[in-house]
């Protein structure tokens, strides 16, 4: 009785939404048209991976270097320049981060526009509450920033929570940033080293060295991009080094060192070290964000590496519980949990 009491006085939607990237939003928003009581929960900057730690600033960096390029390019162009621009990191962050505010905020008043309630706050699952009129209702725990709690409760569950930048597992990880941690950077470093095979440290490794950096691209195998077409694998690399990254084939990371002067050291499996780095970036794939979400208290099935299990129509193990985007390991894209957050 208690329970159905609780119930009763708790907020029920038709839908909530776990997320507010590509795929959470565009349902979230979609669902609102038919007139139906939605919530979305996240609690941090809405836009997901793509718009606050991915293609949209990653884009930006790759405009300034694309420019920064260019400037001194100038000559052949038959350009006479007197003075050189000068550059300032701290700067461009900036620029950047309020750009990216904007984004949020846009997002934010597309929710209230669309009659969708938002809870800036991480969700996780409780177990189901008895309804009213009889049946269950997934029971989902909303904490905020202060530690405040409220449980709120719907027929109908998205889980859209992406994703983040996996761990290499080495010695002295903490000494390193990963995809993340670069659009945190204050300065520019000017000798960095890069973990990883994958598109992100190769945008990043044709970024810096467009800036000037001395840039270090450690891969396990033969090149980067392995997983892609040969040609386009092979170009890539060719391209790479005309640009001047020092790409190192066949090395595996063991461990990162802090020396006395704060400088990095890189040590591999096969006993080489690489010392002198100011940055260290790991960016060695991704995890879907599920660690919290409490999926075993409601027994939604998770796949190797944590991914939920889902059907080509986002259904998970869990009846009217449903998972889209890069928790599901299907679409690592935005485009892709955009458009299947729409038909979901």
């Amino acid at each position: 009785m208690a329970a159905k009491m609780a119930a009763a006085t708790r907020r029920h939607f038709d839908l909530f939404v776990i997320g507010g990237g590509s795929g959470g939003l565009a349902c979230a928003r979609r669902a609102a048209t038919y007139n139906v009581r939605v919530g979305l929960a996240d609690g941090n900057r809405l836009g997901g991976t793509c718009v606050n730690v991915g293609c949209v600033p990653k884009k930006v960096m790759w405009c300034v270097a694309s420019v920064h390029e260019t400037l001194h390019e100038l000559k052949n162009f038959a350009f006479t320049v007197k003075e050189q621009p000068t550059f300032c990191w701290r700067t461009l962050k900036t620029n950047r981060d309020n750009y990216i505010k904007r984004l949020n905020n846009i997002y934010l008043n597309n929710l209230k526009n669309s009659g969708v309630t938002f809870f800036p706050a991480y969700a996780r699952f409780a177990k189901p509450e008895a309804k009213t009129d009889g049946g269950l209702a997934h029971a989902i725990v909303l904490k905020s920033a202060d530690g405040n709690e409220e449980t709120v409760t719907a027929d109908h569950v998205l889980i859209a929570s992406g994703g983040r930048p996996a761990k290499a597992g080495i010695e002295g990880e903490e000494h390193t940033i990963n995809s993340d941690g670069f659009f945190e950077l204050e300065e520019m470093p000017q000798k960095v080293a890069l973990l990883g095979a994958g598109y992100i440290a190769v945008e990043f490794a044709g970024v810096f060295a467009a800036m000037k950096c001395e840039t270090h691209l450690f891969v396990r195998h033969e090149r980067a991009l392995r997983k892609f077409d040969d040609m386009i694998s092979m170009r890539v690399d060719e391209f790479m080094r005309k640009a001047g990254v020092q790409i190192h084939p066949h090395s595996v990371a063991k461990a990162v060192r802090q020396e006395a002067d704060k400088s990095l050291t890189l040590e591999l499996t096969n006993g080489e070290s690489f010392r002198g780095f100011d940055s260290v970036i790991v960016s060695v794939g991704r995890v879907p964000e599920v660690a919290n979400l409490g999926l075993d208290v409601v027994g939604v099935k998770q796949r190797h590496g944590g991914y939920i299990v889902a059907d080509e129509f986002q259904n998970t193990s869990v009846e009217q519980i449903y998972a889209v985007g890069d928790v599901s390991g299907k679409v690592s894209w935005s485009v892709g949990s955009r458009e299947k957050g729409k038909i979901q």
